[in-house]
């Protein structure tokens, strides 16, 4: 996905009533380098609002004894992700998802600094479809999502050999003009997200826009597959703020949405900690190291994108990422106003 060309911000400005802000006042090789970390920023933000909100991944329980093949670019989705968000749909999902979305993702997001190479974030949501019980949360549709969370590991993994093989035939440029990864390596599926899956209780949403969201009530779910971990999962850490235990997967609680995010971050940070980040995002994919040819005789940029701007600088945030991030607020009001609602007033 290309920078965002000026002329669809304007467009942008128009239809959400909003003035986006310029670039402040840069000058040379600080300039380029912050402009190339503000692109990749509105790059990553649309390409995972896009995933999420607009193209969710909606698979059927009824398939989980036959998964039918997973598209590219849920299979990029899915890979680089700490744990999978599954939501069933009910009244207002469209609204729901979008706040989700911009809750969880000010959440984990940190201008400038975060690695967001690879398409990497915090999760991949999923909108499984035909649960027992009309979508109710109870023990036996947590059972079933375990078995769909296994089966789409299972074919993430697949596609990911089935890249590596006809990576090995072709070229990137063929690669790419074909739609398939590029680099297949440079896409894995973490062992956290094997390891543990989040269930929201939409049924249970009532209109809260991403200041309020925190509170919806949340599943978090332990698989059987922690063996890659650090450590076991242990929800101790957050013993005080659980709802309720449910005897489902390898042990599942009940808590809020604002508690899940802030376990599962820590839990990402303990994983990186103890192993580092795989992919490194030190390794890049060719096609962005050559889009981003610097124009100051430097040659290719190396490593990734959160080295670009010096945090000592104390640059205020700005840019690609900024103006994303304004108009996805935007359109979260525009969607409350559509359902009759007033951002904040519940």
């Amino acid at each position: 996905m290309p920078p965002i060309p000026q002329s669809i911000l304007r467009i942008e400005e128009q239809l959400l009533g909003i003035e986006l802000r310029r670039p402040f006042e840069v000058e040379g090789k600080e300039y380029y380098l912050w402009k190339v970390r503000s692109e990749r920023e509105g790059i990553h933000r649309s390409q995972i609002y896009v995933a999420a909100v607009m193209l969710t991944y909606s698979p059927s329980i009824r398939s989980i004894d036959n998964l039918p093949q997973m598209e590219v670019d849920d299979f990029h989705d899915s890979c680089n992700k700490s744990f999978s968000l599954y939501i069933p749909r009910f009244k207002r999902w469209s609204l729901l998802f979008t706040v989700l979305h911009n809750y969880i993702y000010r959440r984990w997001f940190q201008p400038y600094q975060s690695e967001i190479e690879h398409q990497r974030f915090l999760c991949k949501f999923i909108a499984p479809r035909d649960l027992p019980n009309k979508g109710q949360i109870t023990p036996v549709s947590i059972q079933g999502i375990i078995w769909l969370h296994e089966a789409i590991c299972d074919e993430v993994e697949s596609r990911r050999h089935h890249y590596e093989n006809l990576h090995r035939r072709y070229s990137e440029p063929y690669a790419m003009l074909t739609e398939l990864p590029a680099r297949p390596n440079l896409y894995v599926l973490q062992p956290l997200f094997k390891a543990l899956l989040m269930i929201c209780c939409a049924k249970e949403y009532n209109g809260e826009d991403s200041t309020q969201v925190g509170k919806l009530p949340v599943y978090l779910v332990r698989t059987r597959f922690e063996d890659e971990l650090s450590e076991p999962i242990s929800f101790l850490p957050i013993a005080a703020k659980i709802d309720c235990y449910l005897e489902a997967g390898q042990g599942t609680v009940r808590t809020s949405l604002e508690t899940a995010i802030g376990f599962l971050m820590d839990l990402e940070k303990r994983e990186r900690d103890a192993y580092g980040l795989d992919p490194d995002p030190w390794r890049p994919d060719t096609w962005t190291m050559n889009w981003f040819q610097s124009p100051l005789g430097g040659g290719r940029l190396v490593g990734p994108s959160s080295w670009l701007v010096n945090p000592e600088s104390k640059m205020s945030w700005d840019g690609d990422g900024f103006d994303v991030d304004r108009m996805l607020k935007a359109l979260e009001e525009q969607e409350m106003d559509n359902n009759g609602i007033t951002a904040g007033v519940i």
